[in-house]
């Protein structure tokens, strides 16, 4: 596997993250979320409405925000540990 960096690691780590999260939230669509590589091993990844787990949907049924900074090197270990399931 090419070792990814820059904007394509944050494009990867953005679907593999809306990935993971439509896996646990049990839906049907693909949550939207949107990253950017920042510069200097950053990556900002932000969502709004999102789904909440399953097991937390009455304490929150109107989802949840998402903002949050992420350096590069766990952005590759987390997209490294989490293949999609789409991915077939």
């Amino acid at each position: 596997m090419v070792k990814l960096a820059g904007q394509k690691l944050a494009d990867v780590y953005g679907y593999r993250y809306a990935c993971e999260l439509q896996r646990v939230a049990e839906v049907d669509h693909l949550p939207r979320i949107y990253t950017r590589y920042l510069g200097g091993g950053w990556i900002e990844i932000h969502g709004g409405g999102l789904p909440s787990h399953k097991d937390l949907r009455e304490m929150y049924p109107n989802g949840w925000t998402l903002y949050a900074k992420v350096r590069s090197k766990e952005a590759r270990q987390y997209v490294k540990e989490h293949p999609c399931h789409l991915d077939v």
